[in-house]
Formats: C-alpha cells, sequence, structure tokens
C-alpha cells in the first residue's frame, strides 16, 4: 500500500472517532428507531423463541450467536459500503454507527439522575432511576449501597460501554465494534444462569468474556493512571478484589476504581470489595464520575493512537 494512502487510512480513522466522541458528548444517545443497538435488540428478541425450538442446549446457543452476528453485521456493512460512494457521507455514517457502540454522555446522565435525588434526600426517587441502570433489587438500599451501585455502574460501563467496542475499532475498524456490541447485547439478553438460559446463553456469556477479557484489566491500567492525574491517593487493588465477582473481567475496573476512591463496593449476596472502608458518598461518586471521563481519553491516547499508528507504519 502507498504512504500516500496508508495516511489516508489513518487520518479517516482519527476523523471518524474525533466526529463519534463529539456527536456522543453533543447529543447523546441516537433516536431509538435509529439506533443499530435497538436493532440489534429487535433481532435478538424475535428470533429467540424461534432458535429455542431447535433445543435448548449450547449447540442451539452457538447457533444462535452466529445467527445474530451475522443478522446484526450484514445490514451495517451494506450501509458502510453503500456510504463510500462519497468521502463525506462515508466519514459521517461512519461515525454514526461507531458512536451507537459506545457511551460516555448517558452514563453522566444515568447516574446524574440517581445521586440528584439523593443529594435532595429522596431515596425513593433515587432507588427508582437506580432500577434503571442495575440488575438487583433496590427496594431496601441505603444511600451508601445505591452510590456504591453507581461507582459499580460507572466502572463496568467503561469497558462495556467505551473501552470494550473501541479497544477493536484501531484492529478492525468499525465492524470490530460492531461485533463487540452485538455480543455484549446477546449477554445482556440471554448470558443468565437460571434455568432458561442457563445452557442455550451460554455461549453468549463465554464470548463476551473472552471478548472483554484484554479490555477489562487494560482498563484497570487506564483507571491508575487516570486516579494519579485525578491525585486521587489510592492504591493498587489486592487481587482478592479483582477476582471477588463471579464475572472474571468485572472485578478488574470495580477493583481498581474502589480502592483508588478508599471506599467499599458491595452487591449484597454476591461480592464485596475493598472491605473494612466506608461505602461511597454522593461525592464519591462525582469523583468516580470524574475518572470515568479522565479514563476515556486516557484509553484514546494509550491504545487507539498508538495502535492506529502502528497500523499505518506497518
Amino acid at each position: 500500500m502507498p504512504p500516500e494512502e496508508r495516511d489516508l487510512i489513518f487520518e479517516f480513522f482519527l476523523i471518524v472517532l474525533a466526529i463519534a466522541v463529539v456527536f456522543d458528548l453533543v447529543f447523546g444517545e441516537p433516536p431509538e428507531f435509529l439506533h443499530p443497538v435497538v436493532y440489534f435488540g429487535k433481532v435478538i428478541n424475535y428470533l429467540d423463541p424461534r432458535a429455542r425450538r431447535l433445543g435448548s442446549g449450547i449447540a442451539s446457543g452457538v447457533v444462535f450467536v452466529i445467527i445474530i452476528v451475522i443478522a446484526g453485521l450484514l445490514p451495517l456493512l451494506i450501509i458502510l459500503t453503500a456510504a463510500r460512494l462519497f468521502l463525506i457521507l462515508d466519514i459521517f455514517v461512519s461515525a454514526y454507527i461507531l458512536k451507537s457502540t459506545f457511551a460516555i454522555r448517558s452514563m453522566y446522565e444515568h447516574i446524574n439522575k440517581v445521586i440528584g435525588p439523593l443529594e435532595l434526600g429522596n431515596l425513593e426517587e433515587a432507588r427508582k432511576e437506580l432500577s434503571m441502570i442495575v440488575r438487583r433489587p433496590v427496594d431496601t438500599l441505603s444511600e451508601g449501597t445505591i452510590c456504591s451501585a453507581c461507582v459499580e455502574s460507572l466502572s463496568e460501563g467503561l469497558v462495556d460501554g467505551f473501552i470494550g467496542p473501541l479497544f477493536y475499532f484501531p484492529i478492525f475498524g468499525i465492524p470490530g465494534s460492531i461485533v463487540y456490541r452485538i455480543v455484549n447485547t446477546l449477554d445482556s439478553n440471554v448470558g443468565y444462569k437460571d434455568s432458561r438460559n442457563i445452557r442455550f446463553g451460554k455461549p453468549s456469556a463465554i464470548l463476551d468474556t473472552v471478548l472483554n477479557y484484554i479490555p477489562a484489566r487494560l482498563a484497570s491500567g487506564v483507571l491508575t493512571i487516570s486516579a494519579s492525574l485525578l491525585a486521587l491517593r489510592g492504591f493498587i487493588p489486592h487481587y482478592s478484589d479483582v477476582a471477588a465477582t463471579e464475572s472474571p473481567n468485572a472485578g478488574w475496573p470495580m477493583s481498581t476504581a474502589a480502592s483508588f476512591l478508599n471506599v467499599k463496593l458491595e452487591k449484597e449476596g454476591h461480592y464485596i470489595i475493598n472491605e473494612g472502608h466506608n461505602f461511597p458518598t454522593v461525592a464519591d461518586v462525582r469523583a468516580s464520575m470524574r475518572l470515568y471521563g479522565v479514563s476515556c481519553l486516557i484509553f484514546i491516547l494509550v491504545w487507539i493512537l498508538p495502535v492506529l499508528v502502528l497500523r499505518t507504519v506497518l
């Protein structure tokens, strides 16, 4: 490939990424009827009962994953290919689809809806808003456990909602980010260990775990760098905290955030991270929001840009 063409590809990737991030920060999530992730969810809901007619075992789950990935990816690849007719159209269509795979602003909006009522002493409203972003009973949660859930959501969301999809962008381009988001959406729908999904959803859960393996550990490093820049005087998490969660990935960002915020995180009946410390306060949640934002920027600087440069050189 001629150097001029390599430079153009590098510039294209950078411009698409920049527009996607600006789009996210300014407008947030696209409307539902134009959101690719909403489309993924509808395809999953439509094909789920039909795929189960083949059986509820692992083999049926594997077939389901393959069908959903193809059904989710193919239309977007057709759109991306058609957009190449015009450079400007190509840039903005690519940026729009890439943006749909990650979220920054919406994370802040969700957390603000929880801590806003907390600051007014309205626990009921805070619990109601929290129920929109976590999968746990919220009726009896205290202010401390509500704040804990917020910090946990921000930490996990850094991987699922930003680092995960964009980890694959400089390697495989937009299709890599799309596949990540499809698999992550699949796991959110069928990757449970209840009687209905324990076998059928296992392939989705395993694939999601594999795709998140490096991003989760990279997130821990990014959070450590960000914490030092924000002068958070914490410490590197103990491995027992990293391994406290049932997920082999979730403990990495959560334990790192908890360590540098010097707070305890707990999901009752499942895990306690950084035991011996106090639950986070609203101020700690706001600190974790700053940590989230800086970490997004640091990830672009330490992963996306270097990998794009490496691709250009090679």
